[in-house]
């Protein structure tokens, strides 16, 4: 119970300061609505990579990003945002730097995340 009203009053201030920044509201919304209810559930993947454990992050439409050499990841579990990548899986350092930006998420295992150890892209196949 302590979690869902400490993590209900995080997304409330999440949503409000969409108010402050945001041009497209609604569309901001649904995709602060849908991260929001991602985090709560714990719906992400992570691994461990020399022994640190990072987000991952997967990158859908291989052919397409074959072509340009850069692709757009899923959500981002650290700040709801899409990034683009380079074409190529593997460590990055995050690109979270507009708006909301969490430093720290929590899996439903109980790991903990960090933003300041960047993430893994993984495409999909």
């Amino acid at each position: 119970m302590e979690k869902s009203i400490e993590f209900l009053a995080g997304a409330i201030e999440m949503l409000n300061q969409i108010t402050q920044y945001s041009v497209n509201k609604p569309k901001e919304y649904g995709r602060l609505s849908r991260w929001i209810k991602a985090l709560y559930e714990s719906d992400f993947e992570y691994e461990e990579y020399l022994g640190k454990k990072y987000l991952i992050l997967q990158m859908p439409n291989q052919k397409q990003v074959k072509k340009s050499k850069k692709g757009e990841t899923y959500t981002c579990m650290f700040c709801g945002h899409f990034h683009l990548h380079g074409a190529d899986n593997g460590h990055r350092v995050p690109h979270c730097h507009n708006g909301i930006v969490l430093e720290k998420i929590t899996h439903k295992d109980g790991t903990d995340l960090y933003l300041k150890d960047g993430y893994i892209i993984r495409m999909d196949i």
